[in-house]
């Protein structure tokens, strides 16, 4: 059997959180000039993961997660959504990080 790349697994998994959190897929995309394909970073992917987890352990429901994505944050400065990039990512899961 062959063994998958932890980075394939790990880019599936964050498209996957993408989708159920109703995110742009490319809001964490890392393409290079004139690629037609998007990557994602495996550290990004993973982070994206942790604040999916994170999300449901203080929301409790998928949907009220999607809600808090996609709603204005006056501690963000605006809607978690707009962060989850490359440089908004960290920030969000500090936030959620140190949420109770």
């Amino acid at each position: 059997m062959p063994q998958l790349d932890s980075d394939l697994v790990a880019a599936m998994a964050a498209t996957k959180v993408c989708e159920r959190l109703g995110i742009e897929i490319y809001a964490l995309a890392v393409a290079g000039p004139g690629e037609t394909s998007c990557r994602y970073t495996r550290n990004q992917a993973l982070q994206l993961i942790q604040v999916y987890t994170e999300l449901l352990r203080i929301t409790g429901a998928e949907a009220s997660a999607r809600a808090w994505v996609h709603a204005h944050n006056n501690d963000l400065g605006c809607t978690p959504a707009e962060l989850l990039n490359a440089n908004g990512l960290p920030k969000v899961l500090v936030y959620l990080q140190t949420s109770p």
